[in-house]
């Protein structure tokens, strides 16, 4: 029986030590992101990545070099990989990127064949 309340305990202490650990790496993600795809077209080859929260969903609005906004689609982050979608020119774009080391890196697919992307995360003033 002691045992069974040894486990008992370590397995609740381990999931209280996981939930504060995946929300800091989803934390981590939050902020703007300054992204280059240098193949892209020049309107879209430079911008940024505003991630948030919003009623416990990640948001994500792509805003590019001219001030023109749009928001993401299907926004997630899971595994360090973050995932979304735009409409751009009425054609659906879809990204996934890598969080490695503070930067991500990844693929945008688009009708034009797939593009790089990378991204730094803006420091806070």
């Amino acid at each position: 029986m002691k045992r069974f309340y040894l486990f008992f305990a370590l397995a609740t202490v381990s999931l209280l030590m996981a939930v504060p650990a995946s929300a800091s790496v989803k934390e981590s993600i939050k902020g703007t992101w300054e992204y280059q795809v240098p193949t892209a077209a020049y309107e879209y080859s430079k911008g940024q990545l505003i991630i948030a929260e919003k009623d416990g969903e990640l948001t994500l609005v792509v805003k590019f070099m001219d001030g023109t906004k749009i928001s993401g689609e299907q926004v997630k982050f899971e595994d360090n990989q973050l995932t979304f979608g735009v409409t751009l020119d009425n054609e659906f774009i879809e990204v996934a990127c890598l969080l490695e080391d503070g930067k991500l890196a990844g693929e945008v697919q688009s009708p034009e064949g797939p593009a790089q992307l990378t991204a730094t995360k803006k420091k806070q003033k």
